[in-house]
């Protein structure tokens, strides 16, 4: 197939531009800053986990978990949650 003598010089160009025009990066989770683990972010990370290679995971990347003694309410409910998702019978959690 021919492309017509005209429409060869646009096509062209614009190949051209697609190569030295930069193209915006795609921002993925590892490329973000680290923000504090909260009890609402961490139920929501618990109640709708990811899907990967056929298994459950419970994403919590990017994030300060604060399990130190002086958040010891928060402490106690992340691993109580975990515990009880991780435990329950049927799920495939990683």
């Amino acid at each position: 197939m021919k492309i017509p003598i005209i429409i060869a010089p646009f096509f062209c160009i614009i190949v051209a531009l697609l190569f030295f025009i930069p193209a915006p990066v795609l921002a993925n989770d590892t490329s973000l800053e680290p923000i504090p683990l909260i009890q609402k972010l961490l139920q929501q990370r618990v109640k709708f986990p990811i899907s990967n290679d056929g298994f459950f995971t419970i994403d919590l990347q990017n994030f300060i978990i604060d399990l130190t003694p002086e958040n010891a309410q928060f402490r106690d409910h992340f691993y109580q949650l975990l515990q009880s998702t991780l435990n329950q019978p049927g799920k495939k959690l990683i």
